[in-house]
């Protein structure tokens, strides 16, 4: 009789990762360090999610629909806040090019678009960007909890100065840009 090969394996998930699964008790301290204290019930809540269902699920998140970038430079979400900052530009050339650039309700308009998308992907990127810091801090220490820890508070937690430096910026911006005069009638 010949011999059998064996079944084909699904590839190895991260412990404590997969579908019907939740993260283990030591890979979700590794989240709770990096999230820091605050809103870390709402994002170990999608982490749980996402985890268990084995991908990313499609989320609202309301403070990236309304801060959009400065939410993104909040959470330390530099790459996420830099392709919302590029699609709003896209966005915004696009419409000067076809000649929509109008008053602030169709400024408005234009930038819904993009808004929707940061708020329906932040929970999926910042999940994204979790696991992979969780995952490094496991690579360089393995076995090592508390340097993993120490690594992931380092890396995480919320930039409270950028945003604050950023919309200070904007606002003198838009402070000092000169007003048009209406044309003479």
């Amino acid at each position: 009789m010949s011999e059998q090969e064996p079944p084909n394996e699904p590839p190895a998930e991260p412990a404590g990762a997969g579908p019907d699964k939740a993260p283990s008790p030591e890979r979700e301290a590794l989240f709770r360090a990096l999230i820091g204290p605050r809103k870390q019930a709402y994002y170990l809540s999608y982490i749980r999610r996402a985890e268990s269902r084995g991908y990313a699920p499609l989320a609202w998140h309301w403070p990236a629909f309304f801060l959009g970038p400065l939410w993104c430079l909040w959470r330390r979400q530099y790459l996420f806040g830099a392709i919302c900052v590029a699609l709003s530009i896209v966005v915004s050339l696009l419409a000067t090019g076809l000649g929509w650039s109008g008053g602030s309700v169709t400024q408005l308009l234009l930038s819904l678009p993009v808004a929707v998308f940061a708020s329906l992907k932040a929970n999926a990127f910042y999940y994204s960007w979790a696991s992979q810091n969780v995952a490094r801090a496991q690579e360089l220490d393995p076995g090592q909890t508390a340097r993993q820890l120490e690594f992931l508070a380092g890396r995480g937690g919320v930039n409270q100065n950028l945003p604050l430096i950023l919309g200070l910026f904007i606002m003198l911006l838009v402070m000092l840009t000169p007003v048009p005069s209406p044309p003479p009638s």
